[in-house]
């Protein structure tokens, strides 16, 4: 197939669209990795997630290893999702006609940038007074960090996993190792989505009718462990037998191993979760904007 997945890409989703969530539009304004974890679970369990990219793509599409100039890690990340190109300081309107049709909003910048962008909490809530707000940022929304900068690696600092890494006293000077994984973005995608739907539940089940903002941050402390490493859990016979392990077909890179669905729901394989990979940027604005906004 060629790089340009569109029509295939479509056909997919029209086929599914009502099987998984139909009442449920997930919307979501984010890069790096908390928040694309976060809605990679949600749109995994069947929600309908549109990823709002910048001009040129999301910057998590140039990380890690690539083949013919295409992310592996977004493959994954970006699997299940829509992909619309859109500039959030020159499409405003557009970005507020997508957020007036959604359930969910889930962001992933720094504290504060939506206020800038003049499309806050208050901006949002005014189009669609039944939108929960996720926000994921280095330190929270308030107190006195809330404007500094943070990835995964600072909130594992902060928050004291580097602390657990590191080496004794007296030992090395070295600096303390980071993990494998970025421990702390995941678990923060974890919060938000838990959070988020417990807002919704709070919205739709007790029928307050309203939309919650859910702030999350990364320095939130964060367990150790002792875990498999990536070959242990590509050929221990548990995890492919689980399907937790899955070679998928890439239009973009070929075949592409794939972790399995984290949460699994009684009556759906889970190898018909991952529905496709990583479109290609862009690959579902005219659909986005002109089938399902009219």
């Amino acid at each position: 197939m060629a790089a340009d997945s569109r029509p295939e890409g479509d056909r997919v989703y029209r086929e599914n669209a009502q099987d998984h969530w139909p009442a449920l539009s997930w919307w979501s304004r984010r890069h790096y990795i908390a928040a694309p974890f976060c809605t990679r679970i949600l749109a995994d369990l069947g929600a309908e997630v549109i990823k709002v990219e910048p001009p040129g793509g999301d910057p998590f599409r140039g990380w890690g290893e690539a083949k013919d100039g295409h992310s592996v890690c977004f493959s994954i990340h970006g699997r299940n999702k829509l992909s619309i190109e859109l500039d959030l300081k020159k499409d405003r309107e557009t970005l507020l006609k997508l957020a007036a049709r959604a359930d969910v909003l889930v962001e992933n910048m720094r504290s504060g940038q939506l206020e800038r962008l003049k499309i806050g909490p208050a901006e949002l809530h005014a189009v669609n007074p039944r939108l929960v707000i996720a926000r994921i940022s280095g330190y929270g929304q308030d107190g006195p960090y809330r404007d500094k900068p943070a990835f995964g690696a600072i909130g594992e600092a902060v928050g004291g996993p580097r602390h657990l890494t590191g080496h004794p006293a007296g030992v090395s000077d070295l600096p303390p190792p980071r993990r494998g994984i970025s421990v702390s973005d995941d678990l923060a995608g974890l919060y938000a989505a838990i959070g988020l739907l417990s807002a919704v539940w709070e919205r739709d089940a007790k029928g307050t009718g309203e939309g919650r903002v859910v702030d999350v941050n990364l320095c939130a402390e964060v367990p150790c462990s002792r875990l498999y490493d990536i070959a242990d859990c590509a050929t221990a016979p548990h995890f492919p037998a689980r399907k937790a392990v899955q070679s998928l077909d890439n239009p973009l890179i070929g075949s592409t191993p794939h972790p399995g669905p984290v949460i699994r729901l009684n009556g759906e394989a889970p190898e018909d979760v991952v529905r496709w990979t990583g479109p290609a940027v862009g690959a579902h604005t005219d659909f986005g904007l002109h089938t399902l906004l009219g």
